[in-house]
């Protein structure tokens, strides 16, 4: 991230530029369907199907990572730019997590 930053501020960025840009000489914020055009098209050439991949990906790979390193429920809500508790719903549980959840269930004294 540090190299990407430093060659956008090399290209003329400004620190409250977009993050990630349509094109290196535009300003525009790279639009949701460039993103995952730009994806689907990538990982059909890395041999992925391209189906299984969407926006909500993110979401839920985000929210998972997030509730994973203990980040507050509301935090990860306001992150979400969730307005209920449907944030919920993007959260996955590893099953290993689960395995040892009911295996701690059985023995417990």
């Amino acid at each position: 991230m540090n190299k990407y930053l430093s060659i956008r501020y090399n290209n003329g960025a400004l620190p409250k530029s977009p993050l990630f840009v349509e094109d290196e000489f535009q300003s525009s914020p790279l639009s949701r369907e460039t993103f995952i055009s730009s994806l689907r098209q990538l990982l059909d050439t890395l041999g992925y199907n391209t189906v299984k991949f969407c926006g909500h990906s993110f979401r839920i790979g985000a929210a998972t990572s997030a509730a994973a390193c203990g980040v507050e429920d509301h935090i990860i809500q306001t992150l979400g730019r969730w307005s209920s508790d449907c944030y919920i719903r993007y959260i996955r549980t590893d099953a290993k997590v689960l395995k040892r959840a009911q295996h701690d269930m059985c023995f417990h004294n």
